[in-house]
């Protein structure tokens, strides 16, 4: 049986990453990465743009595939992408330049600069905010379990009464590290208000400039133009959702999803692959706060005094691949992915950006880096690090007593949202707000929704009376819902 494309791909970039080592000749390693991202290169799919910066030089700078499928538009260099959460270090760092120029401290309280956040922020600090250890609940993860749907317009406004409504936060201040897009928001409004500017004139000026970015920028109005912007794309099947336009043919069905957020900080920004590699040339050559970006990339601690774990700093975490230390930040939003990739005893970095939802940008950029710094590796390792990821079995049908038990309105007053839970067939169906109706699983009293890792707990009265439930869903915990 003849070998279909991918397959031919898979097996052309095997042979090539065989045969170019890391310190093999340049065209040897320009082929294997070609071979890595010959799933792009058809000429009919969004596709990636890929650089290395070693020891400030850029060594590669390349691009596949399509920036515009309507247009057959081909990625390049210079295509803007989506950063997604890729700018959050871009935010950490304008906080630590207003710290040196005396605008703030970190170790100020957010209610200093955000007076209308609830009481449960009086012992939140900046740099709790930066650290992911403020408790405070992720504002998309709220919106998404509210029912917003997938193209919901998020405005500063919006999130920050969100944000406000919640009355609880998900630990106390300090005791634990939990990733929080909604800290990096509220660092945004501190920074704008300390300076009286917007975040993205503030960091043009004082950041982007002096780096010789020029085709970076925090976008706060999602409809403004950006020039030579790679539209976002999304596989999936049968007809095209709120996010869109079908742009493609055939086994290629893709959807424009761009973002749609009005908030930056948490993500926001727009950047090349240009800028993005004269941002990691600076971690080589410290032209713009060398001590600043040292900051960043030291784990933060917990109010015991313990490093969090998994090593996240200010917009940057540390942690190892065979054998060697990393300093990253990966991103994904809508139709965007993106990765910075920093191996600092081999001065080397990788920057990855796709407008393919499809793309794994962590592991392209930890196989280009394979490429380059290969020598200085550690075996690789027979464990499948997608492994961690493998999707959760549905589990049984819950029995007809316990469907029963469940159907009904329940409210929640942080959300302001009502789930309505009904039967279909043998089956327990919860629908909330534009969100899809999604099918629960479990039982008897710990149950879970069968996408989006979301469980709950149920509460009963002595009759065994279901009068609702406790939620939780990764970075949002302990919403109470009420039966109606």
């Amino acid at each position: 049986m003849p070998l279909m494309p991918r397959q031919t791909a898979i097996l052309l970039a095997l042979l090539v990453l065989g045969s170019a080592s890391s310190k093999g000749q340049p065209h040897d390693r320009a082929a294997a990465v070609d071979a890595l991202f010959a799933d792009f290169a058809s000429g009919n799919t969004p596709g990636c743009a890929v650089g290395v910066v070693q020891r400030g030089k850029v060594v590669l700078a390349k691009a596949y595939g399509l920036a515009d499928l309507e247009h057959r538009i081909p990625l390049t260099p210079q295509s803007a992408f989506y950063m997604a959460s890729v700018s959050k270090q871009f935010m950490a760092l304008s906080m630590l330049l207003l710290e040196r120029d005396g605008r703030l401290r970190l170790d100020d309280g957010v209610r200093k600069y955000i007076p209308e956040l609830p009481s449960y922020a009086d012992d939140i600090t900046l740099r709790h905010l930066l650290h992911h250890t403020s408790g405070v609940r992720d504002y998309l993860t709220l919106g998404s379990l509210a029912g917003y749907s997938s193209d919901y317009v998020w405005t500063e406004r919006g999130a920050l009464r969100m944000i406000g409504r919640q009355r609880h936060l998900n630990f106390p201040v300090g005791t634990e590290h939990l990733y929080s897009n909604s800290g990096y928001v509220l660092l945004s409004m501190v920074a704008q208000r300390a300076t009286g500017r917007t975040l993205d004139e503030w960091a043009g000026e004082h950041l982007f400039s002096p780096l010789g970015m020029s085709s970076t920028r925090f976008q706060h109005d999602h409809s403004h133009m950006v020039l030579r912007r790679a539209s976002g794309y999304i596989r999936q099947a049968g007809t095209p959702g709120a996010r869109g336009v079908r742009a493609g043919v055939g086994d290629n069905t893709w959807y424009i999803g761009n973002s749609t957020l009005d908030v930056v900080g948490d993500g926001g920004l727009y950047s090349t692959l240009e800028d993005m590699l004269r941002w990691a040339a600076n971690f080589d050559d410290g032209r713009l706060a060398p001590d600043l970006l040292s900051r960043m990339q030291a784990p933060g601690a917990l109010k015991d005094g313990t490093a969090i774990k998994n090593g996240y700093g200010m917009g940057l975490a540390r942690s190892t691949y065979r054998g060697l230390e990393t300093i990253s930040h990966g991103g994904g939003l809508v139709g965007y992915r993106t990765m910075f990739l920093r191996l600092p005893a081999e001065k080397t970095t990788v920057v990855c950006m796709c407008n393919a939802s499809t793309a794994n940008t962590g592991r392209l950029a930890q196989r280009v880096a394979e490429l380059y710094v290969g020598h200085a590796m550690s075996p690789a390792s027979s464990t499948d690090p997608a492994g961690a990821n493998a999707p959760v079995t549905a589990g049984g049908p819950l029995s007809a007593e316990l469907r029963k038990a469940l159907v009904g309105a329940f409210y929640n007053a942080e959300l302001d949202a009502i789930y309505l839970i009904r039967e279909e067939g043998e089956r327990l169906i919860v629908e909330a707000g534009d969100q899809p109706p999604v099918p629960i699983v479990g039982g008897p009293d710990r149950l879970r929704l069968e996408r989006g890792g979301v469980g709950l707990v149920l509460d009963r009265d002595a009759s065994g009376r279901v009068n609702g439930f406790t939620l939780d869903a990764g970075r949002v915990r302990g919403l109470l819902f009420t039966r109606r």
